[in-house]
């Protein structure tokens, strides 16, 4: 879990951007936005997710042809995701954004591009939050050198939070991909073609929290300090003293900062707010609701298919949750 002290290499790397990613549904957007509230970064929301490179093609790029995409080191991305991301971490503007001058783009993408050129003038650095490009990992950091904060949640939590949100997901996002595929230990791939087209919602989706969180755990262990996993509790049990030690081992963070933190992540705050945008929500009651949820024979089940790996990452299944 996260762990590096202030001033160390982490602090330097983040002057230049931070690449924020998980499994969705693991608490990317609420501690990148959190984290955005200060001075430092500027938000730049999931530029691999199709639905926002359908709305703003000009300056994303066209779809992936997966939702989740796989990419490794030599990969290119897709067309114009390699300048956008090029231009993120320093480099001048891709040609083809010109034509946003002369006229040629829609009025939403320009007022977009407005957003993005404001933000580098200001000199603040990119927060990349993206549960989308989770399988992009060794791409990102391969290419751009970026520090990563992958963060996790609690295989139970991750299960019931789509569910709830009738998130039908499955197998078919990693099947397609042979070259991801290849990167899973056996006896995982097996599982996932065995569970391609079944109908059984309960087990795709405790899969899925084990694909991911599988390649995150990977990927983390051959990238050194370069990458960081967060668990989402260890943050919403205290998310003032979370991160103002999260900050402080960037270098950053002062009071007001950590007020609004709090302000938005406090106990005041709804538990289940009326839309999933909504980020203000009481952080603490919203790590373990699964207890109430599921029944035994469920409970059994998603044990039965993330136990081993959820133990890694310091999760039980019993009372606390947390090791």
């Amino acid at each position: 879990m996260f762990s590096p002290e202030p001033g160390n290499d982490f602090a330097r790397a983040t002057s230049r951007g931070l690449f924020v990613t998980g499994a969705p549904r693991s608490g990317t957007t609420w501690v990148g936005r959190m984290l955005a509230l200060g001075q430092h970064f500027y938000y730049l929301h999931e530029p691999f997710n199709n639905r926002l490179r359908r709305q703003y093609p000009g300056i994303y790029g066209r779809p992936f042809a997966c939702f989740y995409p796989y990419l490794s080191p030599p990969d290119q991305g897709a067309p114009g995701m390699q300048a956008f991301m090029d231009w993120a971490t320093g480099a001048p503007e891709p040609a083809g954004w010109g034509e946003a001058d002369q006229g040629q783009w829609s009025e939403a993408q320009k007022g977009h591009l407005l957003e993005l050129r404001q933000s580098r003038r200001e000199g603040r650095v990119p927060l990349i939050k993206d549960p989308v490009g989770v399988l992009a990992l060794e791409w990102v950091i391969a290419r751009y050198q970026l520090p990563v904060m992958a963060m996790v949640r609690h295989p139970a939590e991750f299960v019931r939070s789509l569910m709830q949100l009738d998130w039908h997901v499955g197998p078919g996002f990693f099947v397609r991909q042979e070259a991801f595929m290849a990167t899973l230990p056996g006896d995982v791939a097996a599982e996932v073609v065995a569970l391609h087209g079944s109908t059984d919602r309960l087990r795709k989706t405790a899969l899925m929290w084990k694909v991911m969180n599988c390649h995150i755990m990977r990927v983390a262990s051959e990238s050194g300090d370069q990458m960081h996993l967060l668990r989402h509790e260890d943050l919403a049990a205290d998310p003032r003293a979370g991160f103002a030690a999260l900050l402080a081992a960037m270098g950053l963070g002062d009071e007001p900062h950590l007020d609004a933190i709090e302000q938005w992540s406090g106990p005041h705050n709804p538990v289940q707010p009326e839309a999933i945008e909504i980020i203000k929500r009481d952080s603490r009651g919203n790590f373990d609701r699964w207890r109430s949820w599921f029944g035994a024979r469920d409970m059994a089940v998603i044990r039965e298919m993330t136990e081993p790996l959820a133990c890694q990452l310091g999760y039980t299944f019993d009372s606390p949750a947390l090791s």
